[in-house]
């Protein structure tokens, strides 16, 4: 038996002042140490037209943990699927190394999943994060793991050159548009949706860079050209998620990049396999690259076609 004694409940609007100082506290990244800012815990979730977010409360309750649930449909190698969506896993610090994880997880999977007959599940996340990666474990299931980098570009940069466009991107990003509700939260550029808007969801704050990298900004500042595009402690950023099915052309990354800077949107994030040709030519152009992966209770390999719900990102 667990040391805690605990309850697994639904969302409660009682426990939103609490859920935001949890998220608050979940720092990410070691050389760079982000904190997500949030007004609204819930409202990433209200995108979807399925969810659920089960809290772990203690019987005084404290809230101890938070995991939540949704149901999207993806498409690999041309076909679509229904899954189970697991995101903002939250565990507070005195409560970890109780399986409080493992267990929401279970509990979301017997009344929310199989009710909506929903049998596997996927998450998002950074590579190594080993305290999410065994909430994807919560079925006992064998995990598959699909790589992907996020790549941070500023939106006062541009692209130079033109490039091959013929290459098939194996994971590609799309907007659910079809739902009423999600449309507001894209920027439409040429009448398509272009980019997520995360900033409506939350910001990045850059709670604590490593001394190195403060020593590299150091020495930046002597270069004007580039100390005006490096983050620094205490930074907010705010930024975009790309939404593409092929790639882009340099004049529609180019126009995508100047309307967001015109929106005073900082950063357009790219989610990217390392092998495509997406990421070659945007690369030199981004300021960071962030190992992550689709962990998956059903079978993916690298070399799979994915269109990936931009609001699993």
């Amino acid at each position: 038996m667990n040391s805690f004694q605990y309850e697994i409940i639904p969302y409660s609007e009682k426990y939103e002042a609490a859920l935001l100082a949890l998220e608050k506290n979940a720092l990410q990244g070691k050389w760079i140490q982000l904190e997500m800012v949030k007004t609204s815990f819930v409202r990433r979730s209200e995108n979807f037209e399925k969810y659920q977010i089960y809290l772990a409360v203690d019987f005084n309750g404290e809230l101890l943990g938070v995991l939540a649930a949704s149901i999207v449909s993806i498409v690999i190698n041309n076909t679509k699927r229904n899954l189970g969506y697991c995101y903002d896993v939250r565990v507070a610090k005195h409560a970890r190394g109780e399986g409080l994880t493992k267990k929401m997880g279970m509990y979301a999977y017997k009344n929310f999943y199989l009710p909506n007959n929903v049998s596997n599940v996927f998450l998002t996340m950074k590579k190594g994060n080993k305290a999410v990666r065994k909430s994807a474990g919560i079925l006992g299931l064998k995990l598959y793991k699909y790589p992907f980098s996020y790549l941070t570009i500023p939106t006062n940069r541009r692209l130079k050159r033109s490039y091959n466009q013929s290459i098939s991107e194996k994971l590609t990003v799309y907007a659910p548009i079809n739902k009423q509700k999600v449309k507001s939260f894209f920027y439409f550029i040429n009448g398509k949706p272009k980019v997520w808007k995360t900033n409506l969801i939350y910001h990045l704050k850059i709670r604590k860079l490593h001394f190195l990298i403060k020593l590299i900004n150091y020495i930046l500042t002597f270069f004007q050209a580039y100390s005006k595009q490096l983050p620094k402690e205490g930074d907010e950023l705010n930024f975009g998620i790309l939404v593409y099915d092929n790639i882009p052309s340099k004049d529609e990354v180019n126009s995508i990049l100047d309307f967001l800077e015109k929106q005073n949107i900082k950063y357009l994030l790219v989610a990217c396999t390392k092998s495509s040709g997406l990421y070659s030519v945007l690369k030199p152009i981004s300021i960071n690259s962030y190992a992550y992966q689709i962990c998956s209770t059903f079978p993916v390999d690298q070399n799979d076609f994915i269109s990936l719900d931009v609001r699993c990102l």
